[in-house]
């Protein structure tokens, strides 16, 4: 049911558009969406370690954006 109706499904339902601002900014620099996702999945399995210590880069800052629209 999760797979049907929010993985494959989710642009057709997402109102507002939260994902597809979150997609928008990691994917408009196409160089750059590799390591924002890469970053992004660390910060993660960090995240369920300990806690995060911020270093306030651009690619956090983003991040962080778009974790918080």
């Amino acid at each position: 049911m999760v797979k049907s109706r929010v993985i494959e499904n989710w642009e057709s339902q997402d109102e507002p558009e939260h994902l597809r601002t979150i997609q928008a900014r990691i994917l408009r620099d196409e160089q750059r969406a590799g390591y924002l996702l890469e970053l992004y999945q660390q910060i993660r399995l960090m995240e369920e370690k300990s806690e995060i210590t911020a270093d306030d880069t651009l690619e956090q800052s983003q991040l962080q954006l778009s974790l918080s629209d």
